[in-house]
């Protein structure tokens, strides 16, 4: 792995149960706002510099459960 995709898969991991559900099951994707809350202010900024690599691994993560 790349060292500048560590800090993102920090980030997932540490957010990784801050998922949507849709009302009949089935993943949606990150609850974003669920997410900036938990991490708190500090974590804001985190979130605004990893998101396009926390995008990635959204997308990859919602194909790996599609594909269940």
């Amino acid at each position: 792995m790349w060292p500048e995709n560590w800090p993102a898969i920090a980030l997932f991991w540490r957010v990784q149960r801050c998922w949507r559900l849709a009302p009949l099951g089935g993943w949606v994707g990150l609850d974003w706002a669920q997410l900036r809350a938990r991490l708190g202010p500090k974590g804001q900024d985190e979130v605004d510099a990893q998101a396009h690599r926390l995008d990635m691994i959204e997308d990859e993560v919602l194909d790996v459960l599609a594909s269940d």
